[in-house]
């Protein structure tokens, strides 16, 4: 235990003694995906409310940074079904989740300075099913607890303070419980607010 609080107080150390570079702020956005499933399971297709987080950002030097951010939403899924003999079957109609999402991304300015106008930006995100459920029912069994997917996009930052993002996402673990192997494949947009550069203005 007294290692970790070590390892902390050196990373919030580094942190704060490269204050400069580090940005940080709120971000909302929302995200979509399609359910392809190799199996018996046939899955539609889901949509975000609102994603509301907040990330921070840590500049490597001119050209690239680190961005970690975490948001909530809930995902409306819609019908997942099965066939048996031919027949289709309706396993339930709509969804929704609560989830918690973790991302960590690598930024590269096209323009060789950071936080001005167009960039890049990559890398793995996590998410955290923390409930699921019909009108009817608990479904939470149904999904893996967590999945990992991986993020590539770009984005574009306006005066340094407000940044916009468009990504692509496709999971890399499973997403079901079930003995089938489903494939998501979806867009995050997103709004970020530069607090940092707006403090420091």
């Amino acid at each position: 235990m007294k290692k970790t609080y070590l390892i902390l107080i050196v990373f919030l150390t580094a942190i704060f003694a490269h204050a400069q570079k580090v940005s940080f702020g709120p971000v909302i956005g929302f995200n979509a995906y399609d359910i392809e499933i190799d199996g018996p399971i046939i899955g539609g297709g889901a949509v975000s409310g609102l994603n509301i987080g907040g990330f921070a950002d840590y500049q490597i030097n001119r050209g690239f940074g680190v961005r970690g951010m975490l948001t909530y939403n809930t995902i409306k899924e819609n019908e997942y079904a099965y066939l048996d003999n031919n027949q289709y079957n309706v396993l339930f109609q709509d969804a929704e989740l609560k989830t918690l999402q973790l991302h960590g991304f690598l930024r590269y300015d096209v323009s060789g300075d950071y936080n001005k106008g167009f960039y890049l930006t990559g890398g793995l995100r996590m998410v955290n099913i923390m409930s699921a459920k019909t009108e009817s029912e608990d479904i939470e069994s149904f999904y893996k607890k967590t999945n990992f997917g991986a993020v590539l996009g770009f984005g574009v930052t306006i005066s340094r303070h407000v940044g916009l993002e468009l990504m692509a996402d496709a999971n890399l673990t499973k997403t079901l419980q079930a003995d089938a192997k489903a494939k998501n494949y979806g867009i995050y947009a997103n709004l970020t607010v530069d607090v940092a550069s707006l403090i420091n203005k």
